[in-house]
Formats: C-alpha cells, sequence, structure tokens
C-alpha cells in the first residue's frame, strides 16, 4: 500500500484518502474489478480502479476505506 499516484488523483472519482494498493497476480487465481473489496492490514478496501500491468505480474488497485 502507498500514496495515490498523480494519475489516481487526477481521475475521475479520486478523493482525498484514496490510497495505491499493488496486488501480486501470482497464485491470486482470480481478476480483480471494482466490484471487488480488500484487506489489508485488517483494514478493509474498496477498490475504485483496477488496472494489470502490461507484464501482467500485477494489479494497482486505487483503494478507499470501505
Amino acid at each position: 500500500m502507498d500514496a495515490a499516484t498523480y494519475a489516481m488523483r487526477q481521475s475521475e472519482g479520486y478523493s482525498e484518502g484514496d490510497v495505491r494498493i499493488i496486488v501480486l497476480v501470482a497464485g491470486l487465481g482470480t481478476e480483480i474489478t471494482t466490484d471487488c473489496q480488500i484487506s489489508v492490514s485488517g483494514k478493509r478496501w474498496m477498490v475504485g480502479s483496477a488496472e494489470l500491468d502490461a507484464a501482467s505480474s500485477h494489479w494497482v488497485l486505487r483503494g478507499r476505506k470501505a
């Protein structure tokens, strides 16, 4: 988990407090969409955007506290 990127902050729907979450694809077994929620360090996040990187090794998510 990290601060939202510049591109995330400029995108429609961005809200102060949104974060960037990186999820490795290996072993995941499913696609991540904006219908998903994710738990990180005991906190629940709604997925505001989800992009698979060019090498298909990880998802880059914009998360908002659920």
